[in-house]
């Protein structure tokens, strides 16, 4: 019984991957984004519960909420909008790092860095002026996840410095219009006909 690593035409056929880290970042990535964008939508309707929230009675409340709101309420709010940009955006690049799209790592570093300062801003916020434990916890979780998410970057743009994809492999290739004309396709492929 034959093994992969017995066959040596197979085992000298193959390459290494290029490049491991920072694929392995873009999954990470797409994972971080993809539990960011969601848990976004379950947070924002829940965030009243670490606000100290009270209701308002006054009707301008509602039009104007930003000049009604308290300057917690528009920390906490400016957070929540800005895991779910935030999110959205690791998914990209994400998607970008896994499949050899990106030329160097700048952008996930500039909005990695962004957002890690953000959240630690935030969290020196929430132990100087509002101190209320929950309100610490969630940030110090975010202000965690995004540094790590900076170091993450830090390390793709370096192999990426070290290693960059060459133009073939960050280009539209036949595979790619392959897989988009079969999804793309108003028609179910027939299967009996290869």
């Amino acid at each position: 019984m034959s093994t992969h690593s017995d066959n040596p035409t197979r085992a000298s056929s193959s390459e290494p991957i290029k490049r491991p880290f920072t694929r392995a970042t873009g999954f990470i990535f797409q994972s971080v984004g993809f539990i960011l964008t969601i848990s976004t939508c379950c947070v924002w309707p829940a965030s009243h519960w670490w606000q100290s929230y009270q209701p308002d009675t006054d009707s301008r409340a509602m039009e104007r909420p930003l000049e009604s709101a308290r300057p917690e309420q528009v920390w906490a709010m400016t957070s929540v909008a800005g895991a779910f940009l935030g999110g959205m955006l690791l998914l990209v690049i994400g998607l970008g790092l896994q499949h050899d799209r990106m030329r160097t790592g700048r952008a996930a570093m500039a909005v990695t860095g962004v957002a890690a300062a953000y959240f630690l801003t935030y969290l020196g916020m929430c132990v100087w002026r509002f101190p209320e434990p929950f309100r610490i916890v969630i940030a110090a979780a975010m202000g965690l996840i995004w540094v790590v998410m900076f170091t993450l970057a830090g390390v793709s743009a370096d192999e990426l410095r070290r290693h960059p994809p060459t133009p073939s492999e960050r280009g539209w290739t036949s595979i790619d219009e392959d897989d988009l004309r079969t999804i793309a396709s108003h028609r179910r492929r027939d299967r009996t006909n290869p």
